[in-house]
């Protein structure tokens, strides 16, 4: 009879898990989390907080101080951490020993992939944000503007016309004097214009020059 005892008594030792438990203090209290525990507070419907980042070997506890549901602690693959269904006045503990991401919810309230009640354990360095997008590129430059309108030059006839006269006009329609030759003349054709080159009449780009042959008398 007392072997038996003491076979049962060793068997219940072995069901109890190690690494993670779920456990309410007798008497109608709440269990309590230890003081070195990550906390994480169960309400319903959601964890507070909900996102942690710890170190490797931190434990982190689920607390269910109060409420009227039930809810669970159970990794999204199913496999890392479950707590099982935690009424309220319990705790469940687990202690995380390797990096990685660890995404949970509650089977009854949430769902894999940040359904509904669901939170993330992040141990280890938290992943390095993405690298900012390069600035865009500076905008083109503007074209350049385009060039201020110049009348083109149309040739006057300037033959017989005192040489200031003769300059007078040519200016006026936007050609300049060019190349002055003296010739001997009659003597009432001295200071007049001669001969002009170009011609008369001729429409050649702004600032052309006119040659002028004046007589010297």
């Amino acid at each position: 009879m007392r072997k038996a005892f003491w076979l049962a008594f060793l068997a219940a030792l072995v069901l109890v898990p190690a690494s993670a438990h779920a456990l309410t203090r007798p008497g109608g209290g709440s269990a309590t989390c230890p003081a070195a525990d990550i906390v994480v507070t169960m309400t319903d419907y959601s964890f507070t907080p909900s996102v942690i980042n710890i170190g490797p070997g931190t434990t982190v506890c689920w607390t269910y101080p109060t409420g009227i549901s039930v809810h669970t602690a159970t990794s999204d693959d199913g496999t890392s951490f479950a707590s099982g269904t935690l009424s309220p006045g319990q705790i469940y503990e687990h202690t995380f020993a390797a990096d990685g991401t660890f995404p949970y919810h509650c089977i009854y309230h949430g769902a894999a992939g940040g359904t509904g009640m669901s939170g993330t354990i992040q141990v280890g360095a938290p992943p390095q944000p993405p690298p900012p997008p390069p600035p865009p590129p500076p905008p083109p430059p503007p074209p350049p503007p385009p060039p201020p309108f110049k009348p083109p030059c149309r040739v006057p006839k300037v033959v017989g016309k005192s040489l200031a006269a003769a300059k007078t006009r040519i200016r006026h329609f936007h050609c300049r004097v060019g190349k002055i030759t003296r010739k001997h003349s009659a003597a009432r054709k001295k200071g007049r214009v001669l001969a002009q080159s170009p011609r008369a009449g001729r429409r050649l780009a702004n600032g052309a020059k006119v040659r002028l042959v004046v007589g010297k008398g």
